[in-house]
């Protein structure tokens, strides 16, 4: 992270910065409009470890398989402790838990994955 990226800890909360979901579609109302910055693929022990590893100025899959690099809420960034906020292809929105986001990412892997369509987990970072 560099000092002009919104994921650099001196610029955080100086400005709105959520991750987008590549393939928000109102027909898939379960996939991803948006979810918080403070996000990445590190798992419960990185996090515990890692200050500021949210993801900036790229795409990701946010994995939500159980496992040693499943998506996580990062320590460290002041936003919403380790919550964050979903807005979902509906239009709902919710703050949720680490383990509220893995399911919400499976779910929608389970309904929207085929080969002709957009991974639901693909997430870009601005």
């Amino acid at each position: 992270m560099t000092a002009a990226s919104l994921g650099h800890p001196t610029n955080q909360n100086n400005a709105v910065s959520y991750a987008f979901g590549v393939a928000a579609d109102e027909a898939r109302p379960m996939g991803l409009l948006a979810l918080d910055r403070n996000v990445n693929n590190v798992g419960p022990g990185g996090a515990a470890i890692a200050s500021n590893v949210a993801l900036t100025g790229t795409r990701a899959i946010l994995n939500a398989t159980p496992g040693p690099t499943q998506v996580v809420w990062v320590r460290g960034t002041p936003v919403h402790g380790l919550e964050g906020n979903l807005a979902y292809s509906d239009g709902s929105a919710q703050q949720v838990t680490a383990e509220a986001l893995q399911y919400s990412l499976a779910s929608a892997e389970a309904a929207y994955t085929s080969p002709t369509l957009t991974d639901p987990r693909l997430v870009l970072f601005p």
